[in-house]
C-alpha cells in the first residue's frame, strides 16, 4: 500500500497536471512547473529514503546469515573429528561459503570464504596456517565470488523450468574454477617462500590433492548445497533472489 503522504501528492500533481494541460499564460504555465517540481521534491526524498532503508535491511540480513554461516563454518569441520585426510575428501568448509555465495551474493561469498579458513586456521589450527590457510582462502573466495555472479547470470538464461539447473551449473562451474585458482595461488605462494611444502608441488600433485583427493566431497556438495539453498528460497530468506528481481 502507498504511504499516504505519497498519495496526497499524486493527486496534487494530477490537478496540476491537469491545470497545465489547459491553454494557461506563460507565466501562469511556468509557475505550473515550478509548482509541481516543489510537490515531486518530497515525493522523491520520501522514495530515496525507502531504497536506503530497504539496502540497509538487506544488507544487515545478509551480515546476519553470513556470520551465521561464518560459526557453522568454524565448528562444521570438527565432525570429521579435525583428521586432516579426512576433511580435505569431505571439504566441511566449502559447504558455507557456497551457500553464502548463492544465498547472500557474491560479494559476501568472497568475503567469508577469504575470512573463514585464516581464522579457523589461527583459533583451532586447521586447517594449518599459513600452509593450508593461506591457499584455501583463495580457492573458498573464489568458490564464493564465482558461485554468487554464474548463479544470476545463468537465471536471467532462464535455463530450464526454476532455479535449480542454473544453481546446480554455478556450483559445478564455481568448484571448478575455485581449484584451479586455490592451486594457482598455492603455486605462487611456494614459488615467493611465503609457504613451505614437505613434497615437490607438481601438476600431478596438484591434480590429486585438488581435484582426485576431493571428488567425494563434490558430490556431496552437489547434493547438500542446493537442497540448503532452495529451502532458503522457499523461506524467502535469498538475498541474491530479492536483489534480482527473480522471485
Amino acid at each position: 500500500m502507498a504511504h499516504p503522504l505519497k498519495r496526497n501528492l499524486k493527486s496534487l500533481q494530477d490537478t496540476v497536471l491537469e491545470g497545465t494541460a489547459v491553454n494557461l499564460p506563460l507565466k501562469r504555465r511556468e509557475g505550473c512547473r515550478a509548482f509541481l517540481y516543489g510537490c515531486r521534491l518530497p515525493q522523491m526524498l520520501c522514495e530515496q529514503e525507502e531504497k536506503i532503508m530497504t539496502r540497509t535491511n538487506k544488507n544487515t540480513q545478509a551480515m546476519v546469515i553470513t556470520a551465521v554461516l561464518l560459526a557453522i563454518g568454524m565448528v562444521l569441520p570438527f565432525i570429521t573429528g579435525q583428521i586432516q585426510a579426512i576433511g580435505a575428501m569431505i571439504s566441511p568448509l566449502h559447504i558455507p561459503v557456497l551457500i553464502c555465495g548463492l544465498t547472500c551474493g557474491w560479494q559476501w561469498g568472497l568475503a567469508l570464504g577469504v575470512i573463514l579458513p585464516i581464522l579457523r586456521g589461527l583459533v583451532f589450527g586447521m586447517p594449518p596456517f599459513p600452509t593450508q590457510g593461506l591457499p584455501m582462502a583463495f580457492e573458498l573466495g573464489a568458490y564464493g565470488l564465482l558461485a554468487g555472479m554464474l548463479y544470476v547470470m545463468l537465471l536471467k538464461k532462464r535455463l530450464g523450468t526454476g532455479h535449480l539447473p542454473a544453481m546446480l551449473a554455478a556450483l559445478v562451474l564455481a568448484m571448478i574454477g575455485g581449484r584451479i585458482i586455490g592451486g594457482a595461488a598455492k603455486g605462487l605462494l611456494l614459488m615467493f617462500g611465503l609457504i613451505g611444502s614437505k613434497a615437490p608441488y607438481t601438476f600431478s600433485a596438484f591434480i590429486t590433492s585438488y581435484f582426485v583427493a576431493t571428488a567425494p566431497g563434490a558430490v556431496i556438495h552437489l547434493i547438500l548445497v542446493p537442497a540448503i539453498v532452495t529451502a532458503l528460497e522457499r523461506a524467502k530468506l535469498s538475498l541474491l533472489l530479492q536483489n534480482g528481481g527473480f522471485e
